[in-house]
């Protein structure tokens, strides 16, 4: 219990200061940040699992498509959304 919780203690800090710089982020090449953010993970877990001798597991069709749908729902566009965001320059406050 005590990783997880530090894991996810240490995910909502990261993405809790999202918030404090995404002023900054105006001049981030969105989709191509995005692309070159996730082939250096993907290269850093493939070389953890050879490191820990780890083999690839086969995906079933049905489990590349909830893979897909969490990459694309869950991480990439998310990311964009935010980063979009910080190009506009209305806060959200003066609606109300």
């Amino acid at each position: 219990m005590g990783k997880g919780v530090v894991g996810a203690a240490c995910a909502m800090f990261l993405v809790g200061t999202l918030a404090g710089v995404s002023g900054l982020v105006k001049d981030y090449p969105v989709y191509g940040g995005q692309a070159v953010r996730y082939l250096l993970a993907a290269v850093v877990l493939l070389v953890a699992a050879r490191v820990m001798g780890l083999r690839f597991v086969r995906l079933t069709p049905r489990e590349w498509v909830l893979l897909g749908a969490l990459s694309l729902t869950g991480l990439a566009m998310f990311n964009v959304c935010v980063t979009e965001s910080a190009y506009t320059e209305i806060s959200p406050a003066r609606h109300f």
